[in-house]
């Protein structure tokens, strides 16, 4: 069963404000985007979602994002980018192989 926002007690004051906004800022976007929260983690402030076969995590503390997925041609790949926007993160959640040449990938291990 996926959780939803209002189950994560996110709008607290024990949430640093960089957190507590970024969460702000993924809320607006992420329900109607069909992706489904997997797991909460509160001392790492990381998000996962997931749609179709594809896993993203979501580090609030530094909006580092991380998609682990099955690329048709390399096999299990892992992309990660630092310092996501607000309209990139956006389009993380339409194309999430999309590449911000802000971070790094990982390659498969063979």
């Amino acid at each position: 069963m996926a959780l939803k926002l209002k189950t994560i007690k996110w709008r607290n004051s024990q949430l640093p404000t960089k957190v507590n906004g970024n969460m702000y800022l993924i809320s607006t976007e992420l329900p109607n985007s069909g992706w489904n929260i997997v797991q909460w983690e509160d001392k790492t402030f990381k998000l996962i979602i997931e749609k179709n076969g594809c896993k993203m995590s979501i580090y609030l503390s530094t909006m580092t994002v991380q998609t682990a997925m099955n690329h048709p041609k390399k096999g299990k790949t892992q992309l990660t980018r630092k310092n996501v926007t607000a309209t990139e993160f956006k389009k993380l959640l339409n194309d999430p192989r999309l590449h911000t040449n802000k971070g790094y990938y990982k390659k498969p291990v063979v």
